[in-house]
């Protein structure tokens, strides 16, 4: 018990710095790409994190004939069929960081949407998540050139503290953390050809776990393991 009210007291003061720290605007609609700081504070001691996709993006997906591959260290996640349904990611200080001065969580890897009949692409590799303005923001690559940092989605502050602080297995984390879809990223997916995604669609849920144990586990059977990310190799960092 004493354990996890650490835990809950530490996410309680990293959210606390989240709300009270704006960050800085132009930081979010810059040309350069935003890697993970080499070092700096983080916001939970271990974890995992499961984005399962909507049914809504799902359907998209299939729709358009499109595919999801991950880059490490996120794993795609699959069901029988080998439709996409989601990711799974290892969360703590070995894999994300946060940086009180701009307000904001940074994580490593991401996921890349292809369409193979037409071989066009959009990638989001290294992304973070900010309280105020409430949202998750990417590095956004279209047909594998860089755009800038986009806006992906996002969600209703009113529910986010009072689902984060939950307790929840070995520490503590949101069960259901729904995002919805940001027009900022809308002309990419426009230009990768996909349709029926517009403003406000609800695009994925977010399940996390975070703890002062030991807590990274393992990817669900069947998942698939992301390609190598340069970026970690460049930006990425060591363990303390």
């Amino acid at each position: 018990m004493r354990t996890l009210r650490r835990t809950t007291t530490t996410a309680a003061l990293a959210l606390a710095a989240l709300l009270t720290l704006p960050g800085a605007a132009s930081a979010d609609s810059g040309d350069q790409p935003t890697y993970l700081p080499p070092l700096g504070s983080y916001f939970a001691p271990t974890g995992n994190a499961v984005v399962t996709w909507s049914k809504e993006l799902q359907s998209a997906l299939k729709a358009n004939n499109a595919r999801v591959e991950t880059i490490a260290p996120v794993s795609r996640m699959k069901s029988k069929d080998g439709s996409d349904t989601g990711i799974w990611m290892p969360i703590g200080f070995k894999y994300d960081s946060l940086d009180v001065t701009q307000g904001r969580v940074y994580y490593s890897g991401g996921f890349k949407i292809i369409r193979d009949a037409t071989h066009d692409s959009m990638e989001c590799n290294g992304f973070w998540l900010k309280v105020n303005p409430s949202g998750v923001w990417c590095n956004l690559k279209v047909n594998d050139e860089p755009w800038k940092e986009v806006k992906m989605g996002y969600f209703n502050l009113a529910q986010f503290p009072f689902s984060l602080i939950a307790p929840k297995g070995p520490g503590i984390g949101p069960t259901i953390w729904p995002f919805y879809l940001d027009d900022d990223i809308t002309p990419a997916i426009d230009e990768l050809g996909i349709s029926g995604l517009t403003k406000g669609t609800p695009i994925f849920n977010l399940d996390a776990t975070i703890s002062v144990f030991d807590a990274y586990g393992t990817p669900p059977t069947g998942s698939e393991p992301g390609r190598p990310n340069p970026y970690q190799a460049l930006h990425g960092k060591t363990k303390r």
